[in-house]
C-alpha cells in the first residue's frame, strides 16, 4: 500500500537512486571529515561537470546532482528532510493537511509539489520559494558533517520528473563556510597560524587558471603571489558591514582547491 510507506523505516536509498542505479564505479572519491564537502562542490564548481555526488554518513544518505557544477537537485533519506515535513515544519501546512495530501497523491502521478498546488494548500510561487530552500537546506547540512564519503558520478543527470533548480555553487561554498565558522569547526585550522604567511602556489591548477573564478578569490590569488600574514589578508578580505569572516572563508575556499599553502611547509 503506496499510503503506508511513508510510516516504514527509512531505507539507505532515496527513492532516485532505488530507481536510477548508479555506475559500478565512481569517477571521484572524496572524504567528508573536517569539510571535506567543500573541496568536492568546489571542484566540480570549477570545472564545471555534469553528475552525481553520492554522499553517506553512517545510515544517512544524500544525493547531490550538479549540471555544469551547479546543484539542480538534492535527495536526502532523511525524513525531516522531505518536502512535506519540511512545510509543516515551517507551518506553511499543518499536520492533518499534509496528510490528507499524501492520501490522494498517487492521483497526482505520486507528486506532493503538484498535489499540494492542486488541493490548493500551497501557492505555486511559494511553493517554489519553499523547495528552493528546502534543496539549499539539504545541502549545508553537509558542511557540518563530522565525517562520511562522497562519490562522484559523472554525467548522471537527475530523473526528468524531479523540479530542478539552478543554485550558485559558490553562494552555497559561501554559506556552507559561515556555518562551518560559525560551529567552530575550523577554529583547528587558524588557531596557531594567525601571524603565519600564506601564499600560493607556485602554479595554480589548471582549472582554476581558465575558470570563471568569484572576485574574491581572484582577488585573494593576486595578493598572496608573495607570502602574507593569515591576519592581514583577512582583514583586506573582510567584507561589508561586519563580515569580518568573510576573509577566512575565502582562504578555506582557497585550501580546499589545492590553491594555498602556508609558506612555512614546504
Amino acid at each position: 500500500q503506496p499510503a503506508l510507506l511513508r510510516h516504514l523505516p527509512m531505507s539507505t536509498l532515496t527513492p532516485i537512486t532505488a530507481a536510477s542505479p548508479a555506475p559500478a564505479e565512481p569517477d571521484i572519491r572524496r572524504n567528508l571529515k573536517k569539510g571535506g564537502v567543500v573541496r568536492a562542490l568546489a571542484e566540480t564548481a570549477v570545472t564545471r561537470r555534469t553528475g552525481l555526488w553520492l554522499c553517506q554518513y553512517g545510515g544517512v544518505r544524500k544525493e547531490i546532482y550538479v549540471r555544469e557544477g551547479r546543484p539542480t537537485h538534492v535527495a536526502s533519506n532523511l525524513a525531516g528532510e522531505m518536502l512535506g515535513e519540511f512545510l509543516v515544519a515551517r507551518g506553511e501546512l499543518s499536520r492533518g493537511e499534509l496528510d490528507m495530501a499524501l492520501a490522494v497523491m498517487p492521483r497526482y502521478e505520486g507528486k506532493l509539489g503538484e498535489t499540494l498546488s492542486a488541493l490548493g494548500l500551497v501557492e505555486p510561487v511559494r511553493l517554489v520559494r519553499h523547495i528552493e530552500e528546502q534543496v539549499r537546506e539539504k545541502l549545508l547540512d553537509l558542511f557540518t558533517w563530522h565525517a562520511g564519503s562522497a562519490e562522484f558520478y559523472a554525467g548522471v543527470d537527475a530523473p526528468d520528473d524531479r523540479f530542478g533548480l539552478d543554485l550558485d555553487a559558490w553562494e552555497i561554498l559561501d554559506e556552507g563556510l559561515r556555518r562551518r565558522l560559525q560551529a567552530g569547526l575550523e577554529e583547528e585550522r587558524f588557531a596557531a597560524h594567525l601571524l603565519t604567511p600564506l601564499v600560493r602556489v607556485p602554479q595554480l591548477p589548471l582549472a582554476l587558471q581558465r575558470g570563471d573564478l568569484p572576485e574574491g578569490l581572484v582577488r585573494l590569488f593576486a595578493r598572496v603571489r608573495e607570502p602574507v600574514p593569515l591576519h592581514a589578508i583577512v582583514g583586506e578580505l573582510a567584507g561589508p558591514g561586519d563580515d569580518a569572516n568573510r576573509g577566512y572563508r575565502l582562504v578555506l575556499l582557497g585550501f580546499a582547491l589545492d590553491a594555498l599553502r602556508w609558506a612555512s611547509e614546504p
